[in-house]
């Protein structure tokens, strides 16, 4: 009886120890411990088995019911317990998988909020200002080119009364020697003739003169009015351009950090297969154990002399066995990997073949020099 006191007594000891703390980056100490807890449980065995060899003495009555309750009570709830602490753990780890996706969801949900926001105002504004709406670059371009139609004409006009200035320069009477004899002149008819038709041509040279200054200087201004608007627009696609490198980089950066994360989940939780497997092999053979040592000790409270003694503890044997499931309570079996979410595509970016500024390039413009994401 004192032998079967003492093991009890260090078994509640071993029990203290092993129901410390049990998380899963503790999983070699509780293979070790519980490697301790079954040398326990085998030597309360062998002393109970020595007792159904050998007899049961009355006054080891209690201690036997002793011994039972805290193995019931005590033994079976912890190791429970240490299931209940593996599952959390391991609903922990795998939660992470999910919290992994979340955060990537989150930030491709950010990405797109840009995307529609920002990017979509910009690349609007930036076709808005291409044309060809009232106030375009397209705009400016053709009222440049409507004006230098009319400088066109305006200078055909010009060069036809010059020359007709210049050949009138050369009639006869337009100018005279010095000496010439006014008095007795028999011409100056005709010389009357050919001065009034050469004020007139200088009068029109003069008028198309004018009209050809002002269209110079008209054209002039659309040109500049054109090369501002050409400038505005360019920025304007400067500007486009950074907020779809900016979402460009929202995208490629939320797919990288799940892909990471994801990858460093996986590869922690996949390190505690080993562990979870030989901690649930263990509780159960624990279990088992002591089930059957709980039978043990009815089985020699029932029968008082040697033979039904050994019976009944064969009995116990043959009851519980490596195939029954009574105490599948208390296995675990961890779950799979869950597969990777499907991610975005990069987004094209400024400078690739396919990058959609505009549906098409209004007459008279085109694309600046486009700037490659950072």
């Amino acid at each position: 009886m004192a032998k079967l006191a003492f093991f009890a007594t260090a078994w509640v000891h071993g029990l203290a120890s092993r129901t410390e703390g049990s998380s899963m980056l503790q999983i070699n100490e509780h293979v070790q411990v519980d490697a301790n807890r079954m040398e326990y449980l085998n030597n309360v065995k062998q002393q109970i088995l020595s007792l159904a060899a050998n007899g049961v003495p009355a006054e080891t009555i209690k201690v036997l019911d002793s011994v039972s309750a805290m193995l019931t009570d005590q033994v079976l709830t912890a190791i429970d317990g240490e299931r209940t602490l593996e599952q959390e753990n391991h609903d922990t780890v795998f939660a992470d998988f999910a919290n992994a996706s979340d955060v990537y969801t989150s930030a491709l949900n950010a990405a797109t909020a840009f995307l529609n926001g920002a990017v979509t105002t910009t690349k609007a504004a930036h076709s808005d200002c291409r044309g060809p709406g009232a106030g375009s670059e397209s705009e400016a371009h053709s009222d440049s080119v409507a004006c230098n139609g009319r400088q066109d004409v305006a200078q055909d006009e010009y060069d036809t009364d010059e020359g007709s200035v210049d050949g009138l320069s050369q009639i006869d009477g337009v100018c005279v020697e010095a000496d010439y004899s006014w008095r007795t002149s028999g011409t100056l008819a005709a010389y009357r003739r050919a001065a009034q038709e050469y004020a007139t041509a200088i009068g029109k040279v003069i008028s198309s003169r004018a009209a050809l200054e002002a269209n110079i200087t008209e054209c002039n201004g659309l040109t500049n009015v054109h090369n501002d608007k050409t400038a505005e627009c360019n920025t304007t696609q400067r500007t486009f351009e950074t907020n779809a490198c900016t979402y460009t980089g929202m995208v490629t950066g939320a797919v990288t950090a799940y892909t990471t994360r994801y990858g460093q989940v996986k590869q922690l939780f996949e390190g505690f297969w080993a562990g979870y497997d030989a901690s649930s092999e263990n509780r159960e053979a624990q279990c088992k154990l002591v089930k059957t040592l709980v039978c043990y000790i009815a089985g020699l409270k029932a029968n008082d002399d040697s033979a039904p003694l050994t019976a009944a503890v064969a009995t116990c044997d043959t009851q519980i066995t490596p195939d029954t499931d009574e105490c599948a309570y208390v296995t675990f079996a961890h779950a799979a990997t869950p597969a990777a979410v499907a991610t975005a595509d990069t987004p094209l970016s400024p400078c690739d073949p396919d990058f959609h500024y505009v549906d098409t390039w209004p007459a008279g413009t085109a694309q600046a020099t486009c700037h490659t994401c950072p």
